[in-house]
This record gives structure tokens, sequence and C-alpha cells, in this order.
């Protein structure tokens, strides 16, 4: 059975943000349908180029779940949206927890949709620190990911 954002083969498919910029949009749909070249991933594709672990944290497998929700930065950066945006705390065990965090915590209208799009607009900011990391060899900082 079909329900609100899962498709026919049973995956989590965002529901879209209009305002937010397409190339974003896109990453969240494939962020939903674990869909990333994360670690983990290209693992199971036989494609296997360095350290497996998170570049943030050294301390578990690079994988959608751990980078977006249990990594001790994300989890940061989670924390501060909630403080910047006065709601409560997020508490997210999966990405389809995360991305759908907007819809359980007591808004409706514009703020609601706001704080969707700066939990995907997070979400994102995490990604491209991440490869500014595995690929380029720089170092970023939680200051980093929240200016973007």
């Amino acid at each position: 059975m079909l329900t609100r954002n899962n498709n026919l083969q049973g995956n989590y498919v965002p529901s879209s943000c209009r305002w937010l910029p397409r190339k974003c949009s896109v990453f969240v749909w494939r962020l939903g349908l674990n869909k990333l070249a994360t670690m983990d991933s290209l693992m199971k594709r036989n494609i296997v180029r360095g350290n497996q672990n998170c570049v943030f944290c050294l301390e578990a497998e690079e994988t959608s779940v751990h980078l977006f929700t249990s990594c001790n930065l994300s989890s940061t950066v989670w924390s501060l949206v909630s403080l910047w945006c006065k709601i409560p705390f997020i508490w997210a065990f999966s990405v389809k927890d995360l991305l759908e965090s907007h819809d359980f915590i007591g808004l409706s209208g514009k703020k609601k949709d706001m704080v969707q799009g700066i939990i995907r607009i997070g979400c994102w900011s995490i990604w491209k620190a991440r490869n500014e990391v595995r690929f380029n060899n720089k170092n970023v900082k939680l200051e980093d990911i929240i200016r973007r």
C-alpha cells in the first residue's frame, strides 16, 4: 500500500520544498531514497576509495544515517538549528525522521515551511562539508557548516 511519501517499491520519497534551489531539492530527493554516494553505498557497488569511516568523527562507517543523524557533528548542527529556530530539539533516528521533523514540532504555515527548508539546507551543508574533507583534504569546522 502506498503512503503519502512512499513509492511503489516502498522507498521514502521526500515531499518537495518549492523555495529551495533545484540542486538542493535533487540532493534531498536522493538522500531520501538512500541514493547518495556515501562510503557504504560505494562499497556495496565495489567502488572502494580510501577510509570507510565518517570523515567528521572517524568513529563509525559512513552511511547516510550516520552522517546526517548520529554523527556528533550533525547532532550539534541540529541542536544549533533548533536553538536558532526556537523549536524543540530535533531528534532523528533515520533520514526520514530528519526530513519529516518539521511536521512534528507544532508549527504550521510559513514557519513550518521555513524550518523544512532550513533542515534540508543543513543536510546540503553537511554533505558539501563532507565532500570538502573527503575529496579536497580540507579541514572543515562546525562554524563552516553553519555559515553555509
